[in-house]
């Protein structure tokens, strides 16, 4: 009658010890799939940060341009303007003269 009850009372511990370890490989899967999900979201992250760099780069590089560009004409009005001047001032002066 005793070994029954030692029988019995180590199969409850089996199973209680079964139990505990099946708890914890659930809760060891759970935490898989969330480390998972979290890793898939910071690569999704990181794709969406490098694509923005990408087109602040481009953007960049298209305000370079046209800074440039602009630089550009305005060299050449400026130039034009001046030549103009110079032109008007040496018709003034013949007019003068005569």
């Amino acid at each position: 009658m005793m070994s029954l009850g030692l029988d019995l009372l180590a199969g409850c511990a089996i199973g209680a010890l079964f139990a505990m370890l099946m708890m914890h490989r659930r809760s060891r899967a759970a935490e898989q799939r969330r480390e998972q999900y979290w890793r898939q979201q910071l690569k999704l992250e990181r794709e969406q940060n490098q694509a923005h760099i990408a087109q602040l780069a481009a953007i960049q590089a298209e305000r370079t341009r046209l800074l440039a560009s602009h630089q550009h004409t305005l060299q050449k009005l400026t130039e034009n303007h001046k030549q103009s001047l110079i032109a008007k001032d040496q018709e003034y002066r013949a007019a003068i003269a005569n």
